[in-house]
């Protein structure tokens, strides 16, 4: 089987899972190669699996990301879905999910090239985290205190005249039990990740592996009854607020971080269910 594994030709950060994904297709038997969606030269059709991985390049060119998912869709060949993935760029799907009754981070919004004043969407957060609603990794994420208030308003205006705006209570849980990520493949959970608080150019600080509790599997499965269909991969992150409730703070289902580098047993998982 002949996989390519989408990552783009400018490539903001390695990706630690690469060479184990790669490794474990190739062990298996496979034709593997990482091929950029922005390299017109690629011969998508060549290929009997387009699977995404680190495409990280796309929130500020989704337009023209949206155009390649729409050449690549038809072959019938990609995973996640193209209108899995479409639905999943904009952050605002965090509402479809509150409206199925799960519990998601407060998230107050504002759209591209709008005036907003910031008091207004930070109201009653003694700090807030600031980023654009469609982004990938750390990017334009940034946190602020009420006492910075002429630093978070030109900030926002920054990130406004490029994208839609989000703004979100930290929780400062963040800095001690830190944030749980849930690896799922195939429809169920694989293994747990904390990651600890990253903002605008830090590095990412990562342990594990942890196993799902029944509390998560079953928050997982909740949120998978919410699509149309079971995804090859996801990543579900969750944040614990001041009342001890954990709450989704994103849902990723286009290139998330998969930290097979953390564990890589679950990389052979992910080739099996890639050829099935």
């Amino acid at each position: 089987m002949r996989i390519a594994f989408v990552t783009c030709l400018s490539l903001p950060e390695p990706d630690h899972d690469e060479p184990i994904f790669l490794a474990a297709a190739q062990a298996a038997g496979h034709q593997a190669t990482m091929a950029a969606w922005d390299d017109p030269a690629i011969p998508w059709a060549d290929y009997d699996r387009i699977i995404l991985r680190s495409c990280w390049d796309y929130p500020g060119r989704v337009d023209e990301f949206r155009a390649w998912l729409a050449r690549v869709a038809p072959l019938g060949t990609l995973q996640n879905p193209a209108d899995m993935v479409a639905n999943n760029l904009d952050k605002r799907y965090l509402q479809d999910l509150e409206r199925h009754g799960l519990a998601v981070v407060p998230t107050r919004w504002a759209e591209r090239g709008a005036t907003v004043h910031l008091p207004d969407l930070t109201q009653g957060w003694p700090q807030f985290v600031l980023k654009p609603a469609i982004s990938a990794g750390s990017e334009l994420t940034r946190l602020f205190s009420q006492d910075q208030a002429q630093e978070a308003q030109d900030f926002a205006n920054e990130i406004l005249a490029q994208r839609p705006l989000m703004v979100q209570p930290f929780f400062p849980s963040v800095r001690t039990v830190g944030e749980r990520s849930i690896v799922c493949l195939g429809g169920e959970p694989s293994h747990v990740v904390i990651k600890m608080p990253r903002f605008d150019e830090d590095d990412e600080s990562v342990t594990g592996p942890d196993t799902a509790t029944p509390a998560e599997t079953e928050l997982w499965q909740r949120v998978r009854a919410t699509l149309p269909q079971t995804p090859l991969y996801a990543r579900l992150d969750l944040m614990e607020d001041a009342q001890g409730q954990w709450c989704i703070s994103e849902l990723e289902l286009i290139e998330p971080s998969l930290f097979f580098f953390k564990h890589p047993p679950a990389a052979a998982r992910f080739i099996e269910l890639i050829a099935e």
